[in-house]
């Protein structure tokens, strides 16, 4: 057995603890900062970085190890206040934490990157013997790229418009099954913050994943280089991305944009309750593939499935031969599977549910560097960082949260001197909050900075041309709030005029509604913003609504259902030839299903009819159905391939009786009725 085998069978272990471990450092040296003579976060950082010490000693990993050592040394020195906690040591922790992420990540990439660790550990060295200067080390593992004479042109031409061309560096997690797939959503990602000018290799190669676990690209944006990475760390399987601006030979470095002051930090307030945090409890666990959990997921919802239809057949038969023994035998054996089914179908729900302090974890550190770039003081509180939910909803809920998190420091919190002005502290507050409501989880941003205006975002959107005069004076406050996520509303002069508020937004909505998701906003002129962003446990049995349209059966997910109503034909009037209703004194639209989904002539025969009130953000729309059917628990199956994309559809799933019903996209739905950019009806 050689020593290579033997490192690659600890080698995911040594992966998963030591990120575990720097994650722990991180959340500990940010907390230090606010509570410099706290000996027990100083010994947490020791022991992490004892316990990253030993470990990649003993597999190999010689600049780990060595870096580490270093750390040690000054921890050591802090723990018995043979140095004190200052602001350059802090800033050298936090840099070589970042230096232990990439030499971490170049091990679980095997790629060959150049990272020179002496600088720091000099630094180190500098700190222990109280010699340290204040100057801030980097990490730049992304080589210079070549540009061809025409993406030259591009490149002048975009800075001389304001804009930022950066170098981006990504690499893909070993293992990953679909790298083409993951560098798509990366290209797609980053579409809605720039244009992608060059990749290397070519799309081509990429497409046909002619390429190791690496890749690389040049975009042009108006965001910073903090989004940009932000954008694609949001992306699972991504190990590692570097950010440098592009400037061309001979010229000054225009497009890294204005230097910023960093004097005012940032500062971090803990979830702790009354008392310390309690030490995470030892538990016995094993690792399992996540497909596993995807297979067995699937499996169990055919167990759903089945469950309905023999509960369904066993009723039939009672039905049709009465109470006799072979009848009440099976009406016994279909509850007790359905109870099994349930529990099974719960563990299994549970098996994939993750605490929401994985995304939560990343925001700490980026909000105190957000803070010091924009001259800020800021605390930033977080709480219920325990709550869970599926990990593909995980997945999708990073990149808004960083769009909202930025936007909430870089022009919601005023100025250390402007809050003086104003009455308030010196010092800003951001929550970023968690917990579960029914079957629901609800995460809301809030800031107490300066809020948003509603007069000056009418008076924008109808200078962009986004509305008219009149729609915009008939909008309500909650309904002008809608305005920033109008796309198009994010542009340079909004962002200066607006507290930046429609900086990404449309980007956030987007996000947040393709996994059936609300975000609604609250403000107060010069108290603060809150968003509030719903979302499903999971998106792989959803609870809906069923009804009936003509003999087809419909699935609304309940998660966009306000509120049902019956409305009468004499009711019905008619607005800029659309069919519109009166409730509680507000406009509501009315749509006839069938004739949205393109199967049905939309006429109604009766005189009075149910109405399906869906919300998507702030808007509202009314569909009429036939006939109301009921709540259930459905287990959503894709259209498949041959099928594909139909708009207004979502998937499909297998009632009890065999039939199958179609579940409702509701923003594809919207979209398709033409009202997903109008605000004609604003009451």
């Amino acid at each position: 057995m050689t020593s290579q085998f033997d490192m690659s069978q600890y080698l995911g272990v040594f992966l998963d603890e030591t990120e575990e471990q720097l994650q722990e450092m991180d959340q500990a040296i940010l907390l230090l900062e606010q509570d410099r003579n706290n000996t027990g976060l100083l010994n947490k950082i020791f022991r992490a970085a004892h316990t990253i010490k030993g470990s990649s000693a003993s597999m190999g990993f010689d600049e780990i190890a060595t870096l580490t050592h270093d750390m040690e040394n000054v921890l050591d020195k802090l723990r018995h206040q043979e140095l004190e906690v200052s602001r350059e040591i802090i800033d050298l922790l936090l840099a070589c934490l970042d230096h232990l992420r990439v030499l971490k990540n170049r091990v679980a990439s095997s790629v060959e990157v150049e990272v020179d660790v002496n600088p720091l550990i000099r630094r180190l060295k500098a700190a222990a013997s109280q010699e340290l200067a204040p100057v801030a080390a980097t990490i730049d593992m992304a080589p210079a790229v070549e540009l061809d004479d025409v993406e030259q042109n591009v490149v002048r031409a975009a800075e001389v418009k304001g804009y930022r061309v950066y170098h981006v560096a990504i690499t893909i997690e070993p293992g990953c099954l679909m790298k083409s797939a993951r560098a798509y959503i990366v290209f797609n990602n980053l579409k809605d913050i720039g244009e992608v000018i060059k990749t290397i290799p070519s799309t081509e190669e990429i497409e046909a994943e002619k390429f190791e676990d690496r890749f690389e690209l040049v975009i042009i944006t108006r965001e910073d280089a903090d989004t940009v990475a932000n954008v694609v760390k949001s992306i699972s399987e991504i190990a590692a991305v570097t950010v440098t601006p592009v400037t061309l030979e001979g010229e000054s470095d225009s497009a890294a944009g204005k230097s910023i002051t960093e004097d005012g930090p940032a500062e971090l307030k803990a979830d702790t309750g009354s008392g310390e945090r309690q030490e995470r409890k030892l538990a016995q666990t094993v690792r399992v593939d996540v497909q596993r959990l995807e297979n067995l997921m699937n499996l169990v919802g055919e167990l759903v499935i089945d469950r309905g239809r023999l509960a369904q057949v066993g009723s039939h038969l009672k039905n049709r031969l009465g109470s006799v023994e072979l009848v009440e035998t099976l009406e016994e054996v279909s509850v007790h599977i359905g109870r099994i089914t349930g529990d099974l179908q719960e563990e299994i729900m549970k098996a994939r549910m993750f605490p929401i302090e994985q995304v939560f974890n990343r925001f700490p550190r980026m909000v105190r560097d957000l803070a010091q770039k924009a001259g800020k003081e800021v605390d930033f509180v977080v709480e219920g960082r325990e709550t869970e939910l599926d990990r593909t909803v995980i997945e999708e809920i990073g990149d808004p949260l960083i769009h909202l998190l930025r936007n909430a420091i870089d022009h919601g919190i005023e100025t250390p001197e402007e809050r003086l002005k104003a009455g308030k502290p010196r010092h800003g507050t951001v929550k970023l909050r968690a917990s579960h409501q029914e079957n629901q989880i609800v995460i809301t941003v809030e800031d107490d900075g300066r809020g948003i205006s509603t007069a000056v975002l009418k008076k924008k959107a109808v200078e962009k041309g986004l509305l008219s005069m009149e729609a915009a004076a008939r909008l309500s406050e909650r309904e002008a709030l809608g305005i920033i996520f109008l796309p198009g509303f994010s542009t340079a002069r909004a962002v200066s005029d607006v507290s930046g508020r429609g900086v990404g937004m449309d980007i956030v909505r987007a996000h947040i509604e393709r996994i059936n998701g609300t975000v609604d906003t609250e403000t107060t002129g010069g108290r603060g913003t809150r968003f509030t962003i719903k979302l499903p446990l999971t998106l792989a049995i959803n609870r809906s609504l069923l009804v009936y349209v003509g003999d087809q059966v419909l699935a609304f997910p309940l998660a966009n259902v306000v509120e049902i109503i019956n409305v009468e034909r004499s009711q019905v009037q008619r607005v800029q030839q659309r069919e519109v209703v009166l409730v509680r004194g507000q406009v509501l639209p009315l749509f006839r299903l069938d004739r949205v989904l393109g199967f049905g002539t939309g006429e109604v025969a009766v005189e009075k009819f149910p109405v399906v009130v869906v919300g998507i953000s702030e808007r509202r729309l009314g569909f009429i159905v036939d006939t109301l059917i009921g709540e259930q628990e459905i287990v959503i199956k894709s259209l498949g391939d041959y099928i594909g994309q139909v708009p207004g559809l979502a998937g499909a799933t297998i009632m009890g009786d065999g039939r199958v019903a179609l579940i409702l996209d509701i923003r594809g739905l919207v979209g398709q009725t033409g009202m997903d950019k109008a605000y004609d009806f604003a009451g």
